[in-house]
């Protein structure tokens, strides 16, 4: 716990230091969130790290994460998938294509230059990483999503970011606590979507307009 209190709420980088120093400068033993880590430091180790990926080493997610996105298994061993296979998967959606992609520049930049407009131009200051976020958010939730309604958009903003700070919290559900406020947000956000989904299957079903199909509704 120790461990994971000071890399999580002191100095990350200091910590990694620190026992680089007492350890070893290339990799060292620690727990973080209760489990069993080995940090692997320096370029030649992320080399090595990166090059042996579901060879020596399999991806994991920490508890939090796996209980927020409803990714945890009843059992421990990691669902291995093949590289090849996984790249296969997310290839596939036309949506996804260069030539499917070119239909949505134009639309792209008149969502950013409006962004641009309305909350960048004739301002002394300007919040670069917040805005960014909002672009960003803007852009997925009209090209994916089909929405276009500022509120939606400001309502998940917020959810979002909720999930952002909880899922780097421990995974103490209650009251007062990141992960408590992260949970409540991807619940938040599994409603929106699903309300979403109802509003364009009924949209389709009853012959509405072209804004329904979006990528949600793609057919290839």
């Amino acid at each position: 716990m120790g461990e994971t209190l000071e890399f999580m709420f002191g100095n990350p980088e200091n910590s990694v230091l620190s026992r680089m120093r007492k350890y070893s400068p290339n990799i060292f033993k620690t727990k973080i969130m209760g489990k069993e880590t080995a940090v692997i430091c320096g370029p030649e180790g992320h080399r090595f790290l990166f090059s042996n990926e579901q060879k020596l080493f399999t991806a994991f997610r920490p508890q939090t994460t796996q209980k927020l996105f409803r990714s945890y298994q009843s059992t421990s061993v990691p669902v291995q998938i093949a590289r090849e296979e996984e790249t296969k998967v997310f290839r596939s959606p036309g949506f996804l294509k260069p030539e499917a992609l070119v239909r949505y520049l134009d639309k792209m930049d008149a969502i950013t230059q409006q962004q641009m407009e309305k909350y960048w131009e004739n301002r002394d200051e300007v919040k670069a990483f917040t805005l960014s976020k909002t672009l960003t958010l803007t852009l997925a939730c009209r090209l994916f999503l089909g929405i276009d309604e500022p509120e939606r958009i400001s309502r998940l903003f917020n959810h979002f970011d909720d999930i952002t700070v909880g899922m780097h919290s421990l995974p103490l559900d209650f009251p007062g606590t990141g992960f408590y406020k992260a949970n409540k947000a991807a619940k938040a956000i599994r409603r929106e979507l699903k309300q979403v989904i109802t509003e364009k299957k009924a949209a389709i079903f009853f012959g509405g307009s072209g804004h329904a199909r979006r990528t949600l509704s793609y057919d290839r």
